[in-house]
């Protein structure tokens, strides 16, 4: 596993801000000059209605009462509260967080965790598997999320040393899609990000997407809120999360807080690699040996690796990283 550790610009939450660990907060800033038609169900049909909203932030229905977020967006809760639609669903069971298999952080728990809300599903919401292998470079992805909502004016932007091309969030909160690809080459990244707080927060593994203001329409950029919130790749004609949005880096230094410029990243947690773990869970709904048995992991003292914080996934080009996409 390749670990971002140079200079730590860092990742921050994006429940918090996609790709930039930050309180829970608002949607994807998108490069489209403020459409609409992104607040709306996608007409490639990505599975809208299956990503809700939890603590201000994000989460995706999967299947037999399953859902799964960022582990930073539910805390040490016991229990969770989401919202798909305008109905609310509360957790039955444990809420139960994924361990990492292998990688710098082998052995521990990850930012990643699974809970249940009982038999009724969402309205219009379908039933969703796990991609079953990271989507190849340049891979079409469709990012879903509640996080902060883009100004729809592409404006200069001043950072510390120069200017860039992009966009400010005008402050709301809203559900809304985004495109963009898989940027990542050779093996997944190792990521560990810190929160608004600067506390560190669980690591996994990663692959990330980069922001840009001239390539196709509609390219999206984690911000606060969208951590949690669900990254689609549709294979053979069926749609899988192939990860949740957990954290950004910034791509300049000095760039304004709630800024998505060219260059920035978003970090998806590699759910392929945590395959094995989920698919046996959500294979069927909750029973009484997944309540007694997955209980929460404490997590152990984490070693200062990376700051990275999950607010939306601002990655600085694999050279610094930033907050957490709360």
């Amino acid at each position: 596993m390749k670990v971002l550790h140079k200079t730590v610009a860092g990742f921050f939450c994006a429940g918090l801000v996609l790709l930039v660990c930050v309180p829970p907060a608002a949607a994807l800033i998108i490069d489209n000059n403020g459409a609409s038609k992104n607040e709306s169900a996608p007409i490639n049909g990505a599975p809208w209605y299956n990503v809700g909203t939890i603590n201000g932030a994000s989460a995706v229905y999967l299947k037999n009462g399953w859902v799964i977020s960022a582990k930073h967006v539910v805390g040490n809760a016991t229990q969770a509260s989401v919202t798909f639609g305008s109905t609310t669903y509360t957790s039955i069971g444990s809420i139960i967080t994924l361990t990492n298999p292998s990688g710098t952080y082998a052995g521990q728990p990850t930012d990643i965790v699974l809970f249940n809300i009982g038999s009724t599903v969402p309205t219009n919401a379908v039933s969703l598997g796990i991609a079953a292998s990271r989507p190849g470079t340049s891979t079409a992805l469709t990012l879903i999320g509640y996080g902060l909502h883009g100004s729809g004016t592409v404006t200069t932007i001043s950072y510390t040393g120069g200017s860039s091309l992009g966009y400010y969030s005008d402050g709301v909160n809203a559900k809304a899609w985004g495109n963009n690809t898989n940027g990542l080459t050779g093996t997944d990244i190792s990521v560990q990000s810190r929160d608004g707080g600067g506390n560190l927060l669980n690591g996994f593994q990663a692959f990330y997407t980069v922001f840009s203001t001239t390539g196709s329409s509609d390219t999206a950029q984690a911000a606060v809120g969208d951590s949690g919130g669900g990254v689609f790749v549709k294979t053979s004609g069926v749609w899988y999360l192939a990860g949740t949005i957990n954290a950004v880096s910034s791509a300049q230094p000095g760039q304004p807080a709630n800024t998505a410029l060219n260059g920035d990243l978003t970090a998806v947690a590699d759910l392929a690699v945590y395959a094995s773990q989920i698919n046996p869970i959500i294979a069927a709904g909750l029973s009484t040996s997944v309540e007694t048995s997955d209980a929460p992991l404490l997590s152990p003292p984490l070693t200062a690796l990376l700051a990275l914080s999950f607010m939306g996934l601002a990655f600085r080009r694999l050279s610094a990283l930033k907050r957490c996409a709360g």
